[in-house]
């Protein structure tokens, strides 16, 4: 009976970690320009995909917190305010913790 009530528990731990669908990172404009899109595309993918600063811009010093779907690899895009772009391609999504945007890179950590 005791280990039936554990279960709701064991199963909120198991959703609150993820459950294994996809690896958390924190998008950090250290910039000196608004970042108006960003986007997150695994290898091979045709296209970018959605924006994920669609809502608006991310300011400089902001951050925002994005999501790989999971393991593999991925291409990062960032476009600035002023319509340049910058790529990094084959990086390891679920080994990126911080991807940050400087004002001539993108660097992951």
């Amino acid at each position: 009976m005791r280990a039936l009530r554990a279960l709701p528990l064991l199963l909120l731990a198991a959703a609150c970690a993820g459950g294994g669908r996809g690896c958390p990172a924190v998008l950090v404009n250290a910039s000196q320009l608004p970042v108006e899109q960003f986007y997150l595309a695994r290898a091979g993918a045709e296209g970018w995909g959605t924006d994920l600063v669609a809502a608006a811009e991310l300011a400089p010093g902001g951050t925002l917190p994005v999501r790989f779907e999971g393991e593999g690899r991925y291409g990062l895009r960032a476009v600035w305010a002023n319509g340049r772009a910058v790529e990094m391609q084959n990086i390891e999504g679920c080994r990126v913790a911080r991807i940050t945007v400087r004002d001539d890179a993108l660097q992951v950590e």
